[in-house]
């Protein structure tokens, strides 16, 4: 489960100083097909290459049935694996070899994806063979099982990376254990899915009205436009009846979990509570608040100084406020040794509590963040594609056309009032949940915090 989306992402450029610039994006174009696919492209001809991503809208691991959470993911393996009515498995695999291209699927909480890299002389082939996988896929059973038995050792491989395991016991306490924001795939949810929820899957969601496509490289607009019309001319719409997403129920009601992780000699601390939605006004106030507690990951952080920089107490410490299109996750991460534990907690507690009751962001603190997220935009989108697949993003999230230019505006114009106001306003000191994941030796330290919940794996 990944939750270092956009806005953290932007922090872990090195930060230049470019005074009084703005990152100016280049134009980009955008048609709708007569079947309502959606194709936003930038022609770069630096290189003979073309670099694809399709976005599947409202197909993510959030909309996964109840008790075969995983679905989406397995779905779109079976369909880049499981080959076509006229491609075997093998067959798919050896025409992508022969081109050196590379093409993979998979699914996050909000969409499902497939990106293509491939030289531009195979383009029209390449996708030829992507529109047959979307189109009429052959779900082979056998590579099915396949797919199965991987999926199920990655969730185990994924429960060993303490991390990992942590985020993903932190989602489920935070959003609740019967919220489809909280729930993951296990193996059991896995054994559960077979071949026919695939193939309904495909049916309800592989269809053009619900793709955008987001291309940059060597190939015109033109071209690319009048080649996605002919492979695409014969695929009408189809109406999809999808429920509402879920609303995420409110609670800022503190608790700590203990996740045992035998033979770990390091400790994963997550604390926080619910974050923001997207078309939350004060994101972009809470974007530079986070940055300043703890989201560049910086020995310069408020949680870096203090843990990090100043006590040698942690290997790393960060913070994220995540905003979804309904609340995402706010937490604060470090990892320490295992007998340091308890104090750490308590260290990253009392810094979330002071920037929570008494902020006092200076001048300095509010200079710093404004800078590295606008010099930011110049690492970010260094390549063409970096930019576009981002502007199909927005797309879906339904941001405005000159987002971009919007952010960098609003981030210029917020003074340490915005910032103080939206750390009192949004973080809940008293309503923090608290996760450790370690080895069973820590637990009994951490005593004076009061009692832990041992989660069972």
């Amino acid at each position: 489960m990944k939750f270092k989306l956009f806005f953290f992402l932007l922090f872990l450029i090195p930060k230049i100083s470019i005074a009084g610039s703005f990152f100016e994006p280049p134009e980009i174009h955008r048609e709708t097909l007569s079947n309502g696919l959606v194709l936003f492209d930038l022609e770069d001809h630096e290189l003979p290459t073309v670099e694809l991503v399709v976005l599947v809208r409202d197909a993510g691991l959030v909309r996964d049935p109840k008790g075969k959470e995983g679905l989406a993911q397995l779905a779109m393996d079976g369909i880049r694996l499981g080959g076509t009515k006229t491609r075997s498995p093998e067959g798919v695999e050896e025409e992508l070899e022969s081109m050196g291209a590379s093409l993979e699927m998979g699914a996050n909480a909000e969409w499902s994806y497939a990106s293509l890299k491939i030289l531009r002389k195979d383009l029209e082939k390449g996708l030829e063979l992507l529109f047959d996988l979307f189109r009429n896929p052959l779900f082979d059973p056998d590579q099915i099982d396949l797919i199965k038995r991987r999926a199920t050792e990655r969730i185990l491989r994924g429960d060993e990376e303490p991390l990992e395991r942590g985020l993903k016991e932190f989602a489920k306490q935070v959003y609740g254990k019967k919220s489809q924001w909280g729930r993951a795939p296990s193996p059991k949810s896995i054994k559960k899915i077979h071949r026919e929820d695939l193939i309904e899957f495909h049916k309800r969601h592989i269809v053009p009205n619900r793709l955008v496509m987001a291309v940059s490289g060597d190939v015109t607009s033109v071209e690319l436009g009048r080649s996605l019309k002919i492979r695409t001319a014969d695929w009408p719409q189809v109406s999809v009846d999808l429920s509402p997403l879920p609303k995420v129920k409110k609670s800022f009601e503190g608790g700590q979990w203990f996740v045992a992780s035998k033979g770990l000699k390091q400790a994963t601390i997550l604390v926080g509570h619910l974050g923001g939605r997207r078309d939350n006004p004060d994101k972009y106030a809470l974007f530079l608040m986070n940055y300043i507690l703890g989201g560049s990951g910086s020995l310069s952080s408020r949680l870096g100084e203090k843990i990090r920089t100043e006590g040698g107490k942690a290997y790393g410490v960060w913070s994220h406020y995540g905003m979804n299109v309904e609340e995402g996750l706010f937490y604060a991460v470090a990892q320490t040794e295992g007998s340091q534990a308890k104090e750490v907690t308590e260290e990253m507690m009392q810094i979330i509590q002071k920037m929570s009751q008494s902020p006092e962001i200076s001048e300095e603190e509010l200079a710093r963040a404004k800078e590295a997220a606008l010099t930011s935009f110049f690492f970010l989108y260094e390549t063409s594609f970096s930019l576009v697949k981002d502007l199909a993003k927005f797309y879906l999230w339904g941001y405005p056309d000159n987002y971009l230019e919007v952010f960098q505006q609003e981030i210029s114009s917020l003074t340490h009032e915005d910032l103080e106001r939206v750390s009192r306003q949004y973080l809940y000191a008293d309503g923090l949940k608290k996760v450790i994941v370690a080895d069973k030796s820590v637990l009994k330290g951490l005593k004076p915090l009061g009692k832990f919940k041992v989660v069972k794996r």
